[in-house]
């Protein structure tokens, strides 16, 4: 039997696996990955990303983005904990959380080039 509209549009998108962005990442001469996070883990680092009006706060996002999507290569094992965010705070601009949080910006971004159209 065929497959309706309806099937199809549900086999295509909700049925289909996921793939998630991932970057190996050179610093000093240690490799780190960064994984794009899903939408909720998304919801949930803009959610942290915000100061105390409410209003979006990039040094939260970047320090969160960097705690949450920085693995040990080929590993489900986060190389940052929620413990480190201190130490990350007294970084500098330039540190390794601005580089690792831009890096982790460029895999959330919206466009993907293996979108069909």
């Amino acid at each position: 039997m065929a497959m309706s509209d309806l099937e199809k549009i549900r086999a295509v998108t909700l049925g289909a696996k996921t793939q998630f962005k991932k970057k190996i990442f050179n610093y000093n001469g240690v490799d780190v990955e960064f994984r794009q996070p899903n939408l909720k883990e998304r919801k949930v680092l803009l959610n942290k990303a915000k100061d105390a009006k409410g209003d979006f706060d990039l040094t939260e996002f970047l320090v969160w983005s960097v705690i949450t999507n920085t693995y040990v290569p080929g590993t489900n094992q986060k190389v940052f904990t929620p413990e480190d965010y201190d130490a990350m705070m007294e970084q500098n601009g330039g540190s390794f959380v601005e580089v690792f949080g831009n890096e982790i910006a460029a895999l959330m971004s919206a466009e993907d080039e293996d979108v069909k159209k």
